[in-house]
């Protein structure tokens, strides 16, 4: 398949996506594909910064199924050092608003409205209790040129707890969690890896939490054992993503993804089958600060 298939629909508009192109970071910089002048596009078609694999925050749609375990304590103190089993949800994505960007490639900037809704359920009870459920909205600033890559994003996030759960669990404070940040994230890759690191800082917090955070990781693509039938490719791929907060007195949650991608090309629709695990504290709601995991189990993500 040839690089322009992949960029351009024959009217010249831009419908590269590096969230899967992963050959255009290669071939837009040589020198027999030379850069066209910027374009302002508004509802862009696809992305600049590649959405971060093994981030338990990012969102996208997908479904998973994990063993947990409480390392330290659970949601109240009677239940440390237990195991149970738990299904995750997610709902959301990244849609471009507004984007000057070159019509061969993925460079330039893109304004886009991320929205997500992660939710968790406790499949070891007969009702499947909702546990939580998370709420991120806010827009994003993505620039890309060549291998290097960043995302400025202001955000809210909300989290609930599930009615079920609260019912079950007498002994649990509701907590109205909520907050907004600011982070940025800087990437620099290439066709089969990619690193990234970045930070942010609580604006507003209820209840009142330590501000900063921090957050890194890595990539890796099998490029060199793909399989291409047709337009569907089949590629290898891992990820790990650590995470700190002040709030946690800067100790690391890390988080690893690795499996399958299945692409149809030149179209950006993907999904993914992995293998999922964590350790550290629990990423979603508010236990975020209280409750210590381990945990394993499987994934699926669809990027439509």
């Amino acid at each position: 398949m040839a690089v322009e298939d992949a960029l351009d629909d024959g009217r010249g508009r831009i419908r590269a996506d590096c969230a899967i192109s992963y050959e255009v970071i290669a071939a837009e910089t040589s020198p027999d594909h030379p850069p066209a002048d910027f374009q302002e596009v508004w509802l862009p078609k696809g992305k600049l910064f590649r959405p971060l694999l093994a981030d338990m925050k990012q969102p996208r749609f997908y479904g998973s199924v994990r063993r947990v375990r409480f390392r330290r304590r659970g949601f109240a103190d009677e239940r440390r050092g237990e195991s149970f089993s738990v299904g995750l949800v997610g709902f959301g994505t990244e849609f471009g608003i507004w984007a000057l960007r070159r019509p061969n490639g993925c460079d330039g900037f893109q304004l886009d409205l991320s929205t997500g809704v992660l939710s968790q359920f406790n499949l070891s009870t007969s009702s499947k209790d909702l546990i939580n459920t998370d709420f991120i909205v806010g827009p994003s600033l993505t620039f890309r040129s060549g291998h290097f890559s960043s995302r400025w994003r202001l955000f809210h996030q909300s989290s609930h707890l599930g009615d079920e759960f609260l019912l079950n669990n007498l002994d649990v404070d509701r907590l109205e969690l909520s907050f907004e940040a600011v982070d940025l994230l800087l990437s620099v890759e290439k066709q089969s890896w990619r690193l990234y690191a970045g930070g942010g800082y609580l604006l507003h917090t209820t209840p009142s939490l330590e501000r900063g955070m921090l957050k890194w990781g890595f990539e890796l693509y099998g490029l060199n054992w793909r399989r291409q039938k047709g337009t569907v490719r089949w590629m290898p791929i891992f990820g790990a993503n650590f995470n700190a907060l002040e709030e946690q007195n800067w100790q690391t949650t890390t988080s690893i993804k690795g499996g399958v991608e299945i692409a149809n090309l030149p179209e950006t629709r993907l999904i993914r089958f992995l293998v999922v695990y964590l350790r550290g504290f629990m990423p979603f709601g508010q236990f975020f600060n209280t409750s210590t995991i381990e945990n394993y189990g499987f994934e699926f993500q669809l990027v439509p």
